[in-house]
């Protein structure tokens, strides 16, 4: 019941706490049904202020929990302002052991340096972005990309940041699952090449009996001589498949041109 205007000031005083008290626990639905007895109880209009700035906090908070994405602020370069549970989760920790928590008081399993990397930078102005693979509170090393933006006050200070983070360990997983199938699709492509170039070779010795061995002879020795030109392995390799299929050509020439005996006539 609220007090009539015979109460003291301290009476008064303290139904206010009590009702202020008693509206912050209240959800946006419940403020609503109670609206009524608190107006009948001549509740005056400043608890009514203030239960839409509480229920928004509250709200907030509620979204910032679960949400996927880690969120921190900083309210300097060591120093923790609220989290949410999904940062507190990856540290293993519950929020109250992080929030409001200097750098340097927290347990050594509750600091990852790719949370704290670039602060300093942040807080002179800079928006900072970090991908890094860090351990998880299990042991596993996750993948972690790291957005931290600087926020500005009146007097175009920095006067806290706010960070947030995203696993992205799975996409990295996947990019790398599809490069390994594409670097191994290219190594089949290359040794299918190869195996034809060679049967090709070997077709072509049995078309051009002068031919036989020579086409790996040059090869081996331009190899040879590509390699003190200029070591770099690719090329090295290109200029022994030159070598390799260098005679190709002939087999376009008619064979009784090619395996002529004697020497050829004009015609």
């Amino acid at each position: 019941a609220w007090p009539g205007e015979e109460c003291n000031a301290v009476d008064r005083i303290q139904a206010i706490c009590a009702a202020a008290e008693f509206a912050t626990h209240l959800d946006l639905a419940e403020f609503h049904d109670h609206r009524v007895d608190l107006v009948a109880a001549q509740c005056p209009q400043r608890v009514f202020d203030a239960f839409p700035r509480a229920a928004a906090a509250e709200e907030h908070r509620i979204l910032l929990d679960n949400m996927q994405f880690q969120v921190w602020y900083l309210t300097d370069p060591l120093t923790y302002g609220a989290v949410n549970e999904t940062h507190a989760a990856f540290l293993g920790a519950r929020k109250e052991e992080l929030e409001y928590k200097n750098k340097l008081s927290l347990p050594e399993n509750y600091v990852i340096e790719a949370f704290w990397r670039g602060n300093e930078a942040l807080f002179k102005g800079k928006v900072v972005q970090i991908e890094e693979w860090v351990p998880h509170f299990s042991g596993e090393d996750r993948c972690i990309f790291i957005i931290k933006k600087p926020i500005i006050g009146e007097n175009g200070k920095v006067t806290s940041a706010v960070c947030s983070a995203e696993d992205v360990t799975e996409r990295k997983r996947a990019e790398r699952a599809l490069l390994e199938s594409q670097e191994q699709i290219r190594i089949q492509q290359l040794k299918f090449q190869e195996d034809l170039l060679l049967s090709i070779i070997q077709i072509l010795e049995l078309y051009d009996i002068y031919t036989r061995g020579h086409s790996e002879n040059v090869a081996r020795y331009s190899s040879l001589i590509a390699r003190k030109i200029n070591p770099d392995p690719d090329w090295v390799k290109q200029v022994y498949w030159a070598g390799l299929v260098h005679d190709l050509g002939k087999m376009l020439v008619p064979t009784q041109v090619l395996n002529k005996p004697g020497r050829l006539t004009d015609e």
